[in-house]
């Protein structure tokens, strides 16, 4: 488990390959194998042989990441949809995504998120949003009281 210091600086999550890295990390603790892959379209590949964490077995994993504690909204456009859709399909993994936030990291699968932009009328995913989904996964992040 992870444990993060309270008022941590923003200094300290400038890049995306910091979320991409913590994500790999929270993977691997969960036994899951990860490769991290510098593509357009996704950022890591998983695979879960034992279906312990996913419904599939390999996984094409989008990492978004905010320094944002409990929500931050991510335009649909940013999500570059079309293409995490046909690399996954090229690569036969399953496309989702990681939103990552200083509070948890949130993994939904593209369909579900191609279902909730087809039904909003805003052009923005929150993460509370993308997490109350049923087939959301969420880790939370441990906290010092």
């Amino acid at each position: 488990m992870v444990k993060f210091k309270k008022n941590i600086g923003s200094d300290v999550m400038l890049s995306g390959n910091f979320y991409e890295l913590l994500v790999a990390f929270s993977l691997v603790k969960k036994d899951l194998q990860v490769i991290r892959a510098d593509s357009v379209a996704f950022d890591l590949l998983v695979v879960d042989e034992k279906n312990k964490v996913f419904k599939h077995n390999n996984i094409g994993i989008s990492v978004k990441g905010r320094e944002s504690k409990d929500n931050f909204s991510m335009p649909f456009k940013e999500l570059k949809i079309p293409a995490l859709n046909k690399q996954c399909k090229i690569w036969n993994f399953e496309p989702y995504y990681a939103f990552v936030s200083l509070s948890n990291i949130c993994f939904i699968p593209l369909v579900e998120v191609i279902k909730l932009k087809k039904k909003s009328k805003i052009k923005s995913l929150s993460l509370k949003g993308a997490c109350k989904n049923k087939s959301a996964i969420v880790f939370k992040w441990e906290t010092p009281k």
